[in-house]
């Protein structure tokens, strides 16, 4: 395996790592489908970097439970799903049959979950735990036993400016009567091109930790330096922020590690050296 090694501000500017990719690497996606046109898409972006191993793949509440799995891109071989089953319906039971008949076809190997960012979207902390852990409960009855259901959370609702917050309300676990579940995601984005990767991250782990009592298998399920249309970032910034990022996806042995680019403001391609620094990291993961 090759080592790439870059210099990583790790939430400290007065302490900068030489920080070295080892052999645990978090596997490199990106999302699909893409929203946007032009530029923006699967192939214009693996093209500059390189085919990924992972795919982060989106369903909608328009989907509610599909009747088939997606399909992978050439070369993922892990996929990332999320479907929006109909909160109601989950928890009566009425969609467990068309639930049921949808996990049996899962990928050994995929990591699956409902809901991401539920905080943001489902009614009550108390709706979103109950039906992660009713989904999860029948993932793991009917999926391969190597396929994984975990949560993925928004890293705002941990940042003091959300609305939804705290985050640990949301948090599906034994301490809030739902189920221990594989993997805890974050979509990590910060308040503003400012903060640094740490300062997005910190709340979360420190919030999720608290409540669950342990510490989760982590995964990076998105993340960029900017979220809002118009909110202003530097080359340097986006740069930092996506070093500072793989570098705790290593430090703490993170499932995925998933730069998004999709739609507005998160846009193909990047600045060139960010564009070579994701090819760099890519390619490692490859060989």
């Amino acid at each position: 395996m090759s080592a790439y090694t870059f210099t990583a501000s790790l939430g400290d500017s007065s302490s900068l790592w030489e920080y070295f990719i080892v052999n645990v690497q978090p596997l490199f996606g990106i999302p699909q489908p893409i929203l946007d046109s032009g530029n923006t898409s699967w192939i214009s972006i693996t093209g500059d970097i390189g085919t990924v191993l992972c795919e982060r793949f989106y369903f909608t509440p328009f989907d509610n439970v599909p009747a088939a799995v997606p399909s992978p891109e050439p070369g993922v071989t892990t996929m990332v799903v999320s479907i929006k089953p109909n909160v109601a319906e989950v928890l009566t039971g009425a969609l467990d049959s068309e639930l049921i008949a949808l996990f049996e076809q899962v990928r050994p190997g995929d990591m699956w979950t409902c809901w991401h960012e539920g905080e943001t979207k489902v009614d009550t902390p108390t709706d979103l735990v109950a039906v992660l852990t009713h989904c999860y409960e029948l993932f793991k009855e009917y999926a391969p036993h190597s396929a994984t259901f975990g949560q993925i959370c928004a890293s705002y609702t941990a940042s003091g400016f959300s609305s939804h917050g705290p985050l640990g309300q949301w948090v599906c676990c034994p301490f809030n009567g739902g189920a221990e579940l594989d993997w805890f995601g974050i979509d990590a984005y910060p308040v503003n091109a400012n903060y640094t990767f740490m300062e997005t991250i910190g709340p979360v782990v420190t919030e999720v930790e608290a409540i669950m009592g342990y510490t989760p298998a982590w995964a990076l399920t998105e993340c960029n330096v900017v979220a809002s249309v118009g909110v202003a970032y530097t080359d340097a910034q986006q740069l930092q922020y996506f070093q500072d990022a793989w570098a705790w996806a290593i430090d703490n042995t993170a499932l995925t590690f998933i730069p998004y680019f999709g739609n507005e403001p998160d846009v193909w391609p990047p600045y060139p050296d960010v564009v070579e620094l994701l090819a760099t990291l890519n390619a490692s993961v490859l060989t």
